[in-house]
């Protein structure tokens, strides 16, 4: 009899031999029971690592679908502020249109005369800008990229077009933060 303690586990042998009631006589014989030893074990691995792979994959695509469906709520929550705000402007009401800025001095308003910093300087900019409704005309945002880079903040790009006496146009850049579970401008590049 061939002994093949150190190549096979004696273990896994011993069992092997015992369901199939036999002694090892033969060189033959033992390879066969080693066989089997292996396809065992390497179908044990297979489904089990078949069955965890689907777990894991499935798990992996739920949190992922989930995910994508936190980021589109997120953002389309930003979006309705924007459409709210566009709103507001075009019924001439500069205190709703900057309800979803920071009211904080640390806002940064960036335009063409340079930076203003603060919730009350910049909307006393926007009415000294804009007196009148007739002043303010009618805004137009269209969103031309969105994207969340992180839990709480969301940049947006943008163009706006005011279409008065002197229509006006240009693009926009707005950094949104989520502060006290709300959505807030906390920087606006508006050129």
């Amino acid at each position: 009899m061939v002994k093949h303690r150190r190549a096979y586990p004696s273990a896994f042998l011993n069992k092997c031999v015992k369901e199939r009631n036999t002694n090892l006589v033969n060189k033959n014989e033992l390879e066969n029971v080693i066989c089997e030893i292996i396809k065992r074990f390497y179908f044990r691995i297979f489904i089990f690592n078949s069955l965890a792979m689907k777990h894991i994959l499935f798990s992996f695509l739920l949190l992922n679908v989930y995910c994508k469906a936190q980021t589109n709520k997120q953002i389309d929550i930003i979006l309705s502020h924007i459409q709210s705000q566009q709103i507001a402007w075009n019924e001439g009401n500069i205190n709703g249109f900057m309800k979803y800025y920071w009211q904080n001095d640390s806002l940064k308003f960036i335009g063409s005369n340079g930076i203003i910093y603060g919730w009350q300087n910049t909307l006393e900019k926007y009415k000294k800008s804009y007196p009148t409704k007739e002043a303010m005309g009618k805004l137009q945002f269209t969103i031309l990229e969105k994207t969340q880079i992180s839990e709480n903040y969301v940049y947006i790009i943008g163009k706006w077009e005011v279409k008065k006496e002197k229509p006006a146009s240009g693009y926009f850049t707005l950094l949104w933060r989520k502060i006290k579970n709300e959505w807030v401008i906390i920087a606006d590049h508006t050129s």
